[in-house]
């Protein structure tokens, strides 16, 4: 079982419309994906009961979504066998595992700030992975911030990037994701790199 934890120290940085569309590229190549949902906004959540898959999200709330709670948790959903991909939307930021640490940011400086003094406080063997998401298509500041990531020389960073695509909006908003489209888009094309370059 393969498992994603999207985190971040800052909002707006599209945690959830990356494990929304990830999960679906999961489905999209046979899998059986999860999304564990502890954050207080229930996006994730709508997402799924529009999609009219409303087990797809599990709400984790209270002690449950403590540290070596949600670690059990986890535990627990491995042994049942049922899954092939948990998405973890915002984890306990205090939680350490072998899950594959993802951190969206926007290619604007208050986010690369927040992002580099984030990632160091996770633990160090877990290898987080930055993503920039959002960016403007046809401009050059996804380059700009990957350079200025690679000269601060402390986060890892993925070679692809998320470009801010109406298609991302609309397949959220009607319950799908960008892999469920059957034609092809740049959107569903980043996803899928995205996926691929993750090792999922």
């Amino acid at each position: 079982m393969k498992v994603v934890a999207l985190m971040g120290s800052k909002g707006g940085a599209g945690r959830t419309m990356l494990a929304v569309q990830l999960a679906r590229m999961a489905c999209a190549k046979g899998g059986r994906p999860m999304i564990l949902d502890s954050g207080a906004r229930p996006d994730a959540r709508t997402w799924a009961k529009d999609a009219g898959t409303p087990s797809l999200v599990q709400r984790v709330v209270g002690p449950a979504a403590r540290g070596e709670a949600f670690r059990y948790l986890l535990e627990v959903i491995n042994e049942q066998g049922r899954y092939t991909h948990v998405f973890i939307d915002e984890p306990p930021r205090a939680w350490i595992s072998t899950a594959i640490m993802l951190l969206p940011f926007r290619p604007a400086l208050p986010d690369m700030r927040a992002l580099l003094e984030f990632a160091p406080a996770l633990a160090a063997d877990a290898g987080p992975i930055a993503v920039c998401n959002a960016a403007r298509s046809g401009t050059s500041e996804a380059r700009e911030a990957l350079e200025f990531l690679a000269e601060a020389g402390t986060v890892k960073f993925a070679s692809t990037v998320i470009c801010d695509r109406v298609l991302f909006r609309r397949t959220f908003a009607a319950g799908k994701g960008v892999a469920d489209i059957g034609a092809s888009s740049k959107a569903k094309s980043e996803i899928m790199a995205l996926y691929e370059e993750l090792g999922l």
